[in-house]
This record gives C-alpha cells, sequence and structure tokens, in this order.
C-alpha cells in the first residue's frame, strides 16, 4: 500500500542515520566583534552562533585584545582604553590616555598593555596587572615620529613610523634602542623567527623589508604583487601568507567561556 512505512524500512533509515557525520562537539565560549561602524561591541554564543547582545561604549571601538583572564577594547578617538568584563557583559574600567590611540598590543606576559599613541607620539604602558579602580599609565616612552603600526615579542616593541622608519623600543628599559630608515613608506610591521627578525610591509610601494631585531640591520627587501596589509604566520612561525588590503574594518577576539 502507498505510504505505509514497513519495519524493514525504519531499520534501514536508523541503519543510514548511525552511518552519518557526527556533529562536532560545540565550543563552549563567547565572540566579542568591534566592527567599526557602531559605539559597542558585538557578543556572540559560540555554542549557539548567535548574538546574545551589545556592550555600550562612549565612542567606536578599533581593536579588541585579550590580556590573561582580562579583556581591553581601544577608543581611539576618545583616547580610551576600555576594560571589558567577560562575564558580565559590562564596562569594568576606563584608562584615558595623552594622544590618540594608533594601535595596541599585549606584552607576552600579559601584564601590560602597550598603547602607540599620536599627539604626542609615543608608546603608554599600562599595568593591567592591578585592579581597574587602581590602574595607570606605569611608563611614556616619545618616539621620533607618528607611529603607523607596531608588534611585540618579548620585551622588544618594533614600531613602524611615519618618518620612514622603523624603530626598536626595549619595554624593559623604557629605552630607544635604534631606528631603521627604511626608504619607503612603512606599513603593518611583524616579528618573524621567533622575535630575531623584524617584517614591515611598505605602505606606498609592492615591497617586504627585513630587518635583524638586535642590529636594526636591513637584511633584504622582497618584491610583491600588491600593497601588504596584513601577514599570517604559521604556527610554528615558519611560513607567512600575505593579504591585500581589507574593506571593512574588523576585530574579533574568542573567549573560552568562564563556569
Amino acid at each position: 500500500m502507498a505510504g505505509r512505512l514497513t519495519r524493514r524500512a525504519m531499520l534501514a533509515a536508523t541503519a543510514l542515520a548511525a552511518c552519518g557525520r557526527r556533529r562536532a562537539p560545540r565550543y563552549s565560549g563567547w565572540l566579542f566583534i568591534a566592527s567599526g561602524g557602531e559605539r559597542g561591541i558585538a557578543v556572540g554564543d559560540l555554542a549557539e552562533f548567535r548574538r546574545v547582545t551589545t556592550i555600550a561604549l562612549p565612542q567606536i571601538p578599533q581593536q579588541i585584545l585579550r590580556a590573561g583572564a582580562k579583556v581591553f577594547a581601544t577608543c581611539p578617538d576618545a583616547h580610551l582604553i576600555c576594560e571589558i568584563d567577560p562575564a558580565r557583559f559590562t564596562v569594568a574600567g576606563r584608562t584615558g590616555l595623552s594622544g590618540r590611540i594608533v594601535c595596541c598590543g599585549v606584552a607576552t606576559n600579559g601584564a601590560v598593555l602597550v598603547v602607540a599613541t599620536d599627539g604626542p607620539a609615543a608608546l603608554q604602558i599600562i599595568d593591567v596587572a592591578s585592579d581597574a579602580a587602581s590602574r595607570r599609565i606605569a611608563k611614556t616612552i616619545a618616539l621620533p615620529h607618528p607611529p603607523i603600526a607596531m608588534d611585540i615579542s618579548d620585551d622588544m616593541a618594533a614600531v613602524s613610523t611615519a618618518g620612514d622608519s622603523v624603530v626598536r623600543v626595549s619595554l624593559t628599559s623604557g629605552r630607544i634602542l635604534g631606528s631603521t630608515e627604511l626608504g619607503l613608506l612603512g606599513g603593518i610591521v611583524r616579528f618573524g623567527q621567533k622575535g630575531k627578525s623584524i617584517l614591515a610591509g611598505a605602505a606606498d610601494q609592492n615591497q617586504i623589508v627585513s630587518l635583524d631585531a638586535a642590529t636594526g640591520a636591513l637584511l633584504a627587501r622582497l618584491p610583491l604583487a600588491f600593497v601588504p596589509t596584513h601577514f599570517c604566520f604559521s604556527a610554528d612561525g615558519g611560513q607567512m601568507s600575505l593579504r591585500e588590503p581589507a574593506t571593512i574594518p574588523l576585530s574579533l577576539l574568542a573567549r573560552t567561556r568562564v563556569r
């Protein structure tokens, strides 16, 4: 009879279902998103893959960073670093800076934020090991030119500046170790070879320049087919891939959920 479901058909359907691919376990965590288009941080539930709330901020955020168990967002136009409480989805504290924030990084021990600012051109180091109420700027290091980009390795910061140079700064002593003229307008900068070299992408030419991190000596120039704006390293740091300019500013941070 048409439409009749026999016992044999039911057993066959059960067997086929058992042979199907099992779903991967859900990732229990939160995704914090700064889209560059709203005054807030969107929070997504990765287990359900849905937006759950928005954390309001005084200005549009640019970067989201994790330092240990803490989450921070930069608001360049407000000259603010905002600490986000990842458990309550609220702003836990604010740190004002003298100068507009260009970029920010986390030191390898997760105890400090290193903020590159313009007007004045400087690196401002914030101790984030203390609680939000007593947080302060621990050190300010003046830069010879306004910063464009920055990367951090161990106790050193490499800063690409508007003076067509890469400046190496000791975060421990607060001294400028040296400055290397690139002969071009610098852009993205990253440490390579586990901190032994510095790779600087030109902002106005199809080129990458490599430097010795210890001495600042120029090692090589690599021509490209496009202007590099993003460097992506493999997990072991042995390979690097390049990306062309992105069309939509986006900052993402995934954090494991605290149970």
